[in-house]
C-alpha cells in the first residue's frame, strides 16, 4: 500500500532474504549410505570394509583417519583394523561400463545406478534392497538370496557359513538391527576389557610366586653328593680345603696336587 510502494518493496525483500533450508530427500540419504563411504563421502571403491554396526567405508579412508587420529565421533568404535570386516563385493554388470567409471570419478553424481550387486540374485546395492555380509569370507549377498537361494549362497561362501549366531552382518540395517549390533559390540568390548584387566586367579588356579619367593636357593656341592661319599672330601673338590689360608687356590691346582700325592 501507499503511494511510494515502500511496504511492497520491504515485503519483496523479506521474501527473498528469509531462505528456508532445503529439505533432504530421504531416498538420497538412503542411497548415499549404499554408494558412498561414511567417512570421506567418496564413492565406494574396493577395497571396502564394514564396521560392527554395518556401515560401509573405503578402507583407504579409514586407514588415513587412523594414522592422523582424526576419526569422527560417530566412528569412535573403530580403533583398529580388527574392528572392521573386509568386504568381497560383486561389481555390477552393465552394457555401458564407461557410465559406471564416470560415476566413480564424479563424486557429485546423483545417478541411481549402483556399482555393486548381489552375486546370486543380481539385485543392485542402491538402498532398495537389504544386504548382508557373510562373516566367514566377507561376501556381500542380498536378503532375498539368503531367504530364497540359501543353498546357492552356501555353495558360494562355503558349507555352514550361514549357520550360527552372528554369521550374517546386516549392512545399513534397521534401527532395531543396529541397536542389537551395538549392544553385542559393547558386550564383546566389556568382556575383552575384563579379560585384559583380570579379576584375580580362579578357584582352581595356582597362585603366582611373589618377587621374594622367586629367589633360587644357593647351590651347594653336598646337595648332589654321591651316596657313601665323605662330605668333607667331596666338598674339597669344589672348595678350598684350607679356608684359613690367604693364598688363592684354583681347581686345577688342587687337581694337580692330588695327582702328585697319589704318585708319592
Amino acid at each position: 500500500g501507499g503511494s511510494t510502494g515502500a511496504e511492497d518493496r520491504r515485503a519483496w525483500l523479506e521474501m527473498f532474504l528469509e531462505k528456508k533450508p532445503d529439505k533432504v530427500d530421504p531416498s538420497e540419504m538412503k542411497r548415499a549410505k549404499w554408494t558412498r563411504c561414511q567417512i570421506s563421502g567418496e564413492r565406494l571403491a574396493p577395497p571396502c570394509v564394514a564396521d560392527c554396526l554395518g556401515n560401509l567405508y573405503n578402507k583407504e579412508a579409514v586407514v588415513r583417519r587412523m594414522l592422523s587420529k582424526t576419526m569422527p565421533d560417530q566412528c569412535g568404535h573403530i580403533r583398529k583394523m580388527k574392528d572392521l570386516v573386509p568386504l568381497v563385493l560383486e561389481p555390477t554388470k552393465r552394457d555401458a561400463p564407461t557410465a559406471t567409471l564416470q560415476n566413480k570419478n564424479n563424486n557429485n553424481s546423483s545417478d541411481d545406478a549402483a556399482d555393486f550387486q548381489c552375486p546370486v540374485t543380481g539385485l543392485e546395492m542402491n538402498g532398495r534392497f537389504r544386504f548382508y555380509c557373510v562373516r566367514a569370507n566377507g561376501r556381500v549377498v542380498s536378503h532375498r538370496a539368503v531367504k530364497e537361494a540359501r543353498e546357492c549362497v552356501e555353495e558360494l561362501c562355503g558349507a555352514g557359513s550361514l549357520s550360527g549366531p552372528g554369521a550374517l552382518l546386516p549392512l545399513n540395517g534397521t534401527e532395531e538391527e543396529v541397536a542389537a549390533l551395538r549392544e553385542r559390540a559393547e558386550a564383546r568390548a566389556a568382556k575383552r576389557k575384563k579379560r585384559k584387566k583380570g579379576d584375580g586367579p580362579g578357584p582352581g588356579a595356582a597362585e603366582k610366586p611373589t618377587a621374594a619367593g622367586t629367589a633360587k636357593k644357593k647351590f651347594r656341592a653336598t646337595d648332589v653328593m654321591p651316596e657313601g661319599a665323605d662330605e668333607r672330601v667331596y666338598a674339597s673338590i669344589f672348595t678350598s680345603g684350607n679356608k684359613g689360608s690367604s693364598a688363592k687356590e684354583t681347581f686345577l691346582c688342587r687337581s694337580t696336587s692330588a695327582r702328585g700325592g697319589a704318585l708319592t
